[in-house]
Parts: structure tokens; C-alpha cells; sequence
């Protein structure tokens, strides 16, 4: 699953979160994706290690998450550039799950295993 991969080897832009800097306007937005990213790469490992659920529909429950969190990003009073860095991870994490939910859709519960580079693994 090529999304997978990708979305593994790109960190996720949560430096501000994870360093508790809270006066920040995107802080929230960093502890939203960051959340979201370890519960996907919960999802994506039980995807590969071929457990049965519906991960079509966690996928597209997810999927909501990524949509409010955009939403959000954009009432922020944050500059653009910063903003396209949050935009660029949330539509990495929209392929994944897309894709995700086509591979269950085909009926393929289990692909190729990697390992997470972006030192979010799910705790």
C-alpha cells in the first residue's frame, strides 16, 4: 500500500503540541492530528496484521475527524504557510484512509507490513 508508506515516512507537524508550547494558535490542530495519527496507525497495523473489522468504516469515521480538523485550520489566525504544512499532512492522511477503505472495499484485508518513521507509533 503505497499511501501507507508515504504517510509513514512524512512526520506529522505536531513538534508544538508534543513540546506543550499551548500559547500557540495551532496547538489544538497539533494535538487533533496528533491523536488522529496514532489512532490511524493503529488502525493501519491491525489492517496489515489481517484482523477482522470494519475498517472501511473506522477509515471513513476518521475521514469526519480529518474534515472537522481542516475546518478548524482554516479559522485560525495563523499565516499561509504555516497552514499548508498542516494541509499537506491532512492530505497524506486523506489518501491513506481512502485507500484503506478501497482495499477493504476489494476485499484485500491485508497487504505489506513497514514500519513507522515518524515517531508516532501508537502507544
Amino acid at each position: 500500500m503505497r499511501a501507507w508508506r508515504t504517510w509513514q515516512r512524512t512526520p506529522p507537524p505536531v513538534d508544538n503540541f508534543r513540546q506543550g508550547a499551548d500559547e500557540l494558535p495551532a496547538w489544538q490542530i497539533e494535538g487533533d492530528l496528533d491523536h488522529l495519527c496514532t489512532w490511524i496507525y493503529g488502525l493501519g497495523s491491525a489492517l496489515f496484521e489481517g484482523r477482522r473489522c470494519n475498517f472501511a468504516r473506522m477509515a471513513a469515521e476518521d475521514l469526519g475527524e480529518l474534515w472537522r480538523i481542516e475546518l478548524e485550520l482554516e479559522r485560525l489566525p495563523v499565516p499561509e504557510k504555516e497552514k499548508r504544512k498542516y494541509r499537506k499532512y491532512i492530505a497524506l492522511t486523506r489518501l491513506l484512509l481512502d485507500e484503506i477503505i478501497r482495499c477493504q472495499s476489494a476485499g484485500h484485508d491485508q497487504a505489506e507490513p513497514t514500519h513507522r518513521h515518524n515517531g508516532t507509533h501508537a502507544s
